[in-house]
């Protein structure tokens, strides 16, 4: 019996599943987000009333913050889906791949046990440097197949993580306090850090899908 047609079905009702569940959080997401839009209101118009000038330099402040932290976040996510697929399309085995992983989760976890410290000592800004730098050079390993360059890349990347996820924040807070704005806005700016980096995961999937389709695995290093 040809069950093509019923297989077929299923997998179509599936897909509508999940278009119908994605929209649904997407509308979610709205509403949570006019509701925090409302509730900062609220809490800047005290401000505004008490200090306009400072609630204004605080929103300036917070785009540029969230601009960088956003862009930055986009070239991790731009390149995640491919790293697998890559080395996989270079002829590497499941345990060689597997050893590049491991390369780069260690040296993540090696390197993120003092990479605060060093920001403290020559400052975060050329924390975040070092880490376009590093990021930069990873994603250029990846033109080429031979294994020991893409271990240093994979190697070169774990330092960049351990730098996103610890220098831009740390950066914030210490620039936050240092300008002397309010605490409770400093949640405000990780909230809205937080909702786009969500946004941005989806979308950088997307980018790198189509980039990869047209111009190869490689694409999405490139544009990352």
């Amino acid at each position: 019996m040809n069950l093509s047609w019923l297989r077929n079905a299923i997998t179509s009702h599936i897909d509508i599943m999940y278009i119908e569940i994605f929209a649904i959080f997407v509308v979610g997401c709205a509403i949570a987000r006019y509701l925090q839009n409302w509730q900062e209101g609220q809490s800047h118009g005290g401000a505004e009333s008490d200090d306009a000038s400072q609630s204004k330099t605080f929103k300036d402040f917070q785009k540029n913050y969230l601009l960088v932290y956003l862009l930055a976040v986009a070239s991790d996510w731009l390149q995640g889906p491919y790293v697998y697929a890559l080395y996989s399309e270079y002829g590497y085995s499941k345990s060689d791949i597997g050893v590049l992983f491991i390369a780069g989760f260690g040296s993540s976890a090696l390197f993120g046990t003092f990479v605060a410290s060093v920001a403290d000592k020559y400052g975060r800004k050329s924390n975040a440097i070092v880490f376009s730098i590093t990021y930069g050079l990873s994603c250029i390993t990846k033109h080429f197949p031979n294994y020991w360059i893409l271990m240093s890349g994979r190697i070169l990347g774990g330092i960049a993580t351990s730098i996103l996820f610890s220098a831009f924040e740390a950066w914030l807070v210490s620039e936050h306090f240092s300008r002397g704005y309010a605490a409770m806005w400093l949640s405000e700016t990780f909230a809205k850090a937080q909702f786009g980096n969500g946004i941005v995961a989806i979308a950088s999937g997307q980018v790198a899908g189509v980039f990869a389709s047209y111009f190869g695995k490689v694409a999405p290093f490139d544009l990352s």
